[in-house]
């Protein structure tokens, strides 16, 4: 029956979207958490809004007055932080210069929801620096390795700094440009042999070997065959015995 003789066509287009799959893990990053999160969290832009609405020109200059004063007030923090390699320095850079871009990217209004890569890329930086401050809280209350904490921050600033540097690179608004160079970061990457010392610390630190075996399912794997190995004499016949049997392929009739 062709859809414009079928009554209930109506009713099927109108119902909701039940189920979005791998859409919505999309819809979240490019215009939810950062492009919808940004009217409800700056402390200014709603405020704004909510004032030119109702035409109140006394409250639009006080909070309009108090976001430049706050952009401004950024700008000289940025000027203050001395990055000597500190990690945690890194982490607040980062959160000083994505506090100014987020003024920035609302200038373009409602072309945000068209900008959904700047918006996604703004998204990612936001959840880096939200799981940076997470690593150092619970480094902070349950004194875990410094090391592993000082990588997993490089990792995340790393990438953190590289699509803050794409984001300012694509800035759709190449008269406010000047503006934003203060932002951009020289990039540095990993140093690849420090992931050597990396996983040497781990294997050595008990606490991190129980932490990161918590409430994971190892009885009769291959795992828990590496674990015992690990605590055997390596000249011995039992270890020679484990060992061949862990590397073996197996071999099935053709």
């Amino acid at each position: 029956m062709h859809t414009a003789n079928n009554f209930f066509t109506k009713f099927y287009n109108a119902s909701p979207v039940g189920i979005t799959v791998e859409g919505s893990n999309t819809l979240t990053r490019g215009l939810i958490i950062f492009g919808q999160g940004l009217n409800k969290s700056h402390p200014y832009i709603f405020p704004i809004f909510q004032t030119i609405q109702e035409n109140d020109l006394e409250a639009f200059k006080q909070n309009f007055n108090s976001l430049l004063n706050n952009i401004m007030t950024n700008y000289g923090r940025l000027q203050y932080i001395q990055n000597k390699g500190n990690p945690q320095v890194r982490l607040e850079i980062a959160t000083v210069k994505f506090s100014i871009l987020s003024n920035y990217i609302a200038l373009l209004g409602g072309k945000i929801k068209q900008k959904q890569m700047i918006s996604g890329n703004m998204a990612d930086i936001l959840s880096n620096i939200y799981l940076g401050y997470s690593l150092v809280w619970y480094h902070h209350n349950y004194e875990g390795s410094t090391i592993l904490r000082d990588e997993c921050l490089n990792y995340l600033m790393q990438e953190t700094e590289q699509k803050m540097n794409l984001i300012l690179h694509n800035y759709p608004l190449t008269f406010l440009k000047p503006f934003l160079y203060p932002l951009y970061t020289k990039t540095r990457y990993t140093n690849l042999e420090g992931k050597n010392e990396l996983y040497k610390h781990i294997l050595a630190n008990e606490g991190l070997n129980g932490l990161f075996n918590k409430d994971i399912y190892y009885n009769d794997t291959v795992l828990e065959k590496l674990m015992k190995l690990a605590q055997m004499d390596k000249t011995s016949q039992e270890y020679k015995s484990l060992y061949q049997d862990i590397i073996k392929v197996g071999e099935y009739k053709i």
